[in-house]
């Protein structure tokens, strides 16, 4: 997932904002949708999307806290998560005489 966020330490980046992608992977408590092919018995991507964009409109100073909160909410949204991995990558990230594409984290969390 792609967007533009103002997260940043710099004030630059919490007034321009800057480009960032997000990755989700989840670890699902069933077995159903292997075999009912159904939405209702499994996680709908676009609600996952809607939480992300949401966390994403929230501005933090570390991305490392953007990708803790996001995965926190997901947990928390749906019951069917058993873990959850958020990536946070920072495109182009304002550090003054760096040549590289970005920085990452990444957040996993466990229901239990």
């Amino acid at each position: 997932m792609r967007f533009h966020a103002y997260h940043g330490v710099y004030e630059s980046e919490r007034i321009e904002g800057g480009e960032f992608e997000v990755t989700v992977s989840m670890k699902l408590l069933t077995d159903e949708v292997g075999t009912t092919d159904s939405i209702e018995d499994t996680v709908d991507y676009s609600e996952v999307y809607k939480l992300v964009a949401g966390e994403m409109e929230q501005p933090s100073q570390l991305i490392e806290h953007v990708a803790t909160r996001t995965a926190r909410k997901l947990l928390s949204a749906f019951d069917l998560i058993e873990n959850v991995e958020v990536g946070v990558h920072k495109l182009h990230p304002p550090i003054e005489g760096a040549c590289f594409e970005g920085a990452s984290v990444l957040c996993r969390l466990s229901r239990t």
